[in-house]
């Protein structure tokens, strides 16, 4: 079994290799949260086969940031 972390989350965009927004507003709030990819909270849904997708992204940024370097 996986962990419920925000990457793994269908409420979650990704915005860097290491966070992101959650689309879950709390009530009256305007804007997306800004959380980390491992952050978890109680609202959290599978995001299925786009959780893949997410850690192939971050992998590529990390190699990119290598090579950069």
């Amino acid at each position: 079994m996986h962990t419920a972390t925000c990457i793994r989350c269908k409420f979650f965009r990704m915005k860097s290799a290491d966070q992101g927004l959650c689309r879950v507003k709390p009530s009256g709030q305007a804007e997306d949260v800004k959380v980390r990819t491992v952050h978890t909270c109680e609202k959290w849904e599978d995001c299925g086969q786009q959780y893949y997708i997410r850690l192939g992204w971050v992998r590529g940024q990390e190699k990119t940031r290598e090579e950069q370097e």
